[in-house]
């Protein structure tokens, strides 16, 4: 999901991207937050950015839609620890579409996450199969 710093609305960029793709049935987003690759890099220390209000335009404004039969949320990487918030969110819209993977597995480069979606791919597991309601 775009951070807030992109300058456009949640309601508006869901609403672009749905528009973009008008059979689309069923939309994953991606929470996952990184270290850089490069050997060397320092570790550094992540804040929480999940903004509870832009998740929840975000889902309420596709949820919003007829069209939507299911929304899932992959949270990984660095972006556990935003757990807390994604999980209010997601609890207070009280939609039965919305399916969420806590994805717990050891990542913290992107060469991991890639690593790990071809493992994923090679064993049949997606996050349509892992995902679970609130």
């Amino acid at each position: 999901m775009p951070a807030s710093f992109s300058g456009v609305s949640p309601r508006r960029w869901v609403l672009d991207i749905l528009a973009m793709v008008p059979a689309l049935t069923h939309l994953a987003f991606d929470l996952i937050d990184l270290q850089p690759d490069p050997e060397g890099w320092e570790p550094y220390v992540l804040y929480p950015i999940v903004q509870p209000d832009g998740l929840r335009e975000a889902l309420e404004t596709a949820l919003s839609l007829e069209r939507i039969q299911r929304v899932v949320l992959d949270v990984a990487g660095e972006r556990l620890q935003d757990w807390p918030i994604i999980i209010d969110v997601m609890r207070r819209l009280e939609d039965p579409r919305l399916s969420v993977w806590r994805d717990e597995r050891p990542m913290q480069t992107w060469a991991d996450e890639e690593r790990l979606s071809v493992e994923d791919a090679w064993a049949g597991r997606d996050v349509w199969t892992i995902a679970t309601g609130v």
